[in-house]
């Protein structure tokens, strides 16, 4: 049987340093053809936006898999 792999999902997904503790935050519904870069610059806007350090950049993308 062949393997189907469907993209249902893009988030972008930032932490942020804030003192001694680290932020997660999530954002979603990110369109299934933004680019990485595109990805990317979203995320350089909100650094740029927050008073908090951006540690770590993530483009989460979750794939649904299944058998035809």
């Amino acid at each position: 049987m062949a393997l189907v792999a469907n993209v249902v999902g893009t988030k972008l997904s930032l932490k942020f340093q804030d003192g001694d503790k680290t932020i997660s935050k999530t954002y979603g519904n990110i369109k299934a053809d933004a680019t990485d870069q595109a990805v990317f610059d979203v995320a350089r806007n909100i650094a740029y936006l927050s008073d908090k350090t951006v540690e770590v950049v993530k483009k989460v993308v979750e794939t649904e898999l299944a058998e035809v």
